[in-house]
């Protein structure tokens, strides 16, 4: 089959969640036997046309960009003209480049598989109205354009429903996580290391988690926190840390083998964002046995159940008290790691999850 992922951003050089996964999903499907393309934007000095890890990746550089999302508008006409496809895959009813797949989709009458990676972003009031008019007129287009839409829980689902998508075309498939590479490490039992990997974006809400830092102090004074990546709130945590008098780690962002060590040698793994899709880092940690606190009302229960501890991203002071109630609980500790692994590779390893794909695809491939 040739299938074609139509993605904003590519790893590499992008090292974000809906990136990694594009790449990997092109990588799996190539070793199968697939012929995949994946069309995305040009943001350094890489080349427009290149084959990598099978797959062909081609570039475009964009004309501009709003609320970093590009617009590359020069993919548009190249794509109209493509005819060696028989699936198109958009990354995402949040992007320009998807509402390109979903023209092309109508024009030619290839099929359209659009797979969410959120459904919508927190940032601000006014970002929120831009992003819902968005949402409510082109985002609704794209996705009752495509054949099946792809959430990452069933949270998010009811969502597209609310779009107009039928119930038989929304299907719930999380992402995955290598489990080969990302297994458990020997760590010290003296250590208490509470770790976080991502963007530096409002919705991650890294000041809640600082701000229990601060609590959780006052009872574990040697407990470490270690914040890996970069964005634009960087700075800012940076300078909460400081008038707080934490001396909170931020290595920046690490490559792959940094993010594994990393986690390895971690005690606990925090994410206590606002909003999600579901993230891969999450599936990492889990997969290295770390065990988890994360906000509750993402979704995210639904998929690692009783794996994680959940706490209220609103109040720093109940994530201070689940925090600590691991630190000072060893089998409470050991059950969370055991159980973290456990749901990783049986539900979440990339391999499971490119076997659910790839049958959706050609599913959605086979004439109507």
């Amino acid at each position: 089959m040739r299938i074609l992922h139509v993605v904003h951003r590519l790893y590499p050089p992008c090292f974000g969640g809906l990136s990694l996964y594009a790449d990997k999903i092109c990588q799996l499907h190539a070793k199968r036997g697939h012929k995949v393309e994946a069309w995305t934007t040009l943001e350094d000095d890489r080349p427009t046309l290149e084959e990598r890890e099978g797959y062909v990746v081609r570039r475009y550089p964009p004309a501009f960009s709003i609320f970093k999302n590009p617009f590359t508008i020069s993919m548009l006409p190249q794509l109209l003209c493509y005819s060696k496809v028989d699936l198109i895959v958009a990354h995402s009813h949040l992007m320009f480049t998807s509402s390109f797949a979903a023209l092309k989709s109508m024009v030619s009458r290839v099929p359209l598989v659009l797979i969410s990676h959120g459904y919508s972003v927190q940032r601000g009031p006014f970002f929120g109205a831009v992003q819902g008019a968005y949402i409510s007129s082109v985002g609704r287009a794209i996705a009752n354009k495509a054949k099946f839409v792809v959430t990452m829980t069933r949270r998010e689902a009811t969502r597209f429903l609310s779009l107009g998508v039928k119930p038989a075309c929304c299907v719930t498939i999380p992402p995955g996580v290598d489990s080969t590479q990302f297994h458990p490490g020997k760590r010290s039992r003296s250590s208490k290391r509470i770790v976080w990997a991502g963007r530096f974006v409002p919705e991650k809400n890294l000041t809640c988690l600082i701000e229990a830092t601060a609590l959780l102090k006052k009872n574990i004074p040697d407990v470490e926190v270690v914040l890996a990546g970069e964005g634009p709130e960087r700075q800012k945590l940076a300078e909460l840390s400081q008038k707080l008098r934490l001396d909170i780690k931020f290595p920046g962002t690490l490559s792959k083998h940094g993010i594994i060590d990393l986690l390895r040698n971690a005690t606990l793994f925090a994410l206590p964002s606002t909003s999600e899709a579901f993230p891969i880092s999450l599936l990492e940690a889990m997969a290295c046995g770390v065990p988890c606190v994360v906000s509750h009302g993402l979704g995210l229960e639904q998929i690692v159940g009783g794996a994680v501890l959940l706490a209220d991203h609103r109040i720093p002071k109940q994530w201070a008290e689940k925090l600590e109630m691991l630190l000072t609980d060893d089998e409470l500790m050991e059950r969370m790691s055991r159980q973290a692994r456990e749901v990783a590779v049986r539900r979440c390893d990339w391999n499971i999850v490119a076997d659910s794909l790839e049958k959706l695809f050609i599913s959605a491939a086979l004439p109507q």
